[in-house]
Order: C-alpha cells, then sequence, then structure tokens
C-alpha cells in the first residue's frame, strides 16, 4: 500500500511555508500568538516527515493530562484535514497513533512522571508544546534521555 500526498501549498500559512521540507537544524523553534497555527503548522510537517519515512515522533506537553485537548486533538484533526486517517491505527487510550504504511509512530507523552520517557530509545523527533511550560532542566532530560532527535517548539 502507499499513499500519494498532493497538497496544496495553500493549507499552510505563507510565514510557515519555507520550513515544511527544511530539517537542517536539531532545534526549530517557533513563536507566535495563541491561534497563530504553530502546533497546526508542526504537526503537518510531521505527518508529512513520517509519511515520508519510518519515524518514532513524540508530541510532549508539561502535563500529560493536557495531551487529550491539545497535541492529541491537533493530530487527529490533522489526519482528518489530510485526509489520511485511515493509513493509521488510533489507540485513544494511549494517545499514540501508528501509521499502516511504515510504522512511523506519534505518541503522547509528559513530563509528570519523567520515567517515561527514558524508554524512548528510537525517538527521532519530539514536539515540546507549550514550550514555555518546560524548564532548562526538563529540556535538558528530555534532550540527554532521547537520541537523534529534531526538536520543534512552538512558544
Amino acid at each position: 500500500m502507499s499513499i500519494q500526498l498532493n497538497i496544496d501549498k495553500k493549507v499552510f500559512l505563507p510565514c510557515y511555508r519555507p520550513y515544511i521540507f527544511d530539517y537542517q537544524y536539531r532545534y526549530n523553534v517557533f513563536y507566535g500568538g495563541r491561534g497563530s497555527g504553530k502546533t497546526r503548522f508542526l504537526i503537518d510537517k510531521l505527518l508529512i516527515k513520517g509519511l515520508k519515512e519510518k519515524r518514532v515522533i513524540l508530541l510532549m506537553r508539561k502535563v500529560y493530562r493536557k495531551c487529550k485537548d491539545s497535541v492529541w486533538a491537533e493530530l487527529k484533526s490533522a489526519l482528518d484535514r489530510l485526509k489520511i486517517r485511515k493509513f493509521f491505527d488510533l489507540y485513544e487510550g494511549e494517545y499514540r497513533a501508528v501509521c499502516k504504511l511504515n510504522g512511523t509512530m506519534f505518541k503522547c507523552e509528559g513530563l509528570d512522571e519523567a520515567e517515561k520517557i527514558k524508554g524512548f530509545s528510537e525517538v527521532s523527533d519530539v514536539l515540546l508544546e507549550e514550550g514555555t511550560e518546560f524548564t532548562l532542566e526538563d529540556f535538558e532530560l528530555i534532550d540527554g534521555t532521547v537520541r537523534s532527535v529534531m526538536y520543534d517548539l512552538p512558544l
């Protein structure tokens, strides 16, 4: 099974278009106000990246219970908006989605139980939602625990 993904560039706000396929930096920080589209763009970007090659992507909040109404809801919305939900198995109770085509996994996690993230040794990408909630110590814990990652921080 393969997927031909044709996305009109108008789906992305003009300010984000130059970054759709830009993976040259380990850390990406996006600034903007509430409702500026940062998280939506970054999840779309990570979905496209995850369809191109197998990835293990953490969508993180400081507190796990906040994932349901933020990054998990945004991921499901993106799957519908891009019309690709049928290519993913969704595990609602775990806030986890796995691509049926190549095994790419999106997993929502929080730092309220920091030990949880130590089990993720093959993480390729991390999105820190509400980056201002995380402390420097939090960032250092994540950065030191998961290897070979690309960070996206919507602030």
